[in-house]
């Protein structure tokens, strides 16, 4: 799926999860792993500073964070 200049993979479901760090920055964005995760996934790789937001990738937004 190719959403304006970003390519973010391959795609199987709209709803993604990504690991937000506590400065704000994404985990691993721009280090060539992946990014966008399942939401198991997410919560094996997210460190104990570190928030889970879910995400709907059909409109790129935030929906909100996994407690």
């Amino acid at each position: 799926m190719k959403t304006g200049n970003v390519l973010i993979g391959n795609v199987n479901s709209p709803i993604k999860y990504r690991i937000i760090k506590p400065n704000g920055r994404i985990k691993f964005a721009g280090t060539g792993e992946d990014s966008w995760f399942t939401l198991e996934d997410a919560r094996k790789k997210a460190g104990k500073q570190d928030s889970i937001y879910l995400y709907d990738l059909r409109t790129m937004r935030q929906m909100g964070e996994i407690l």
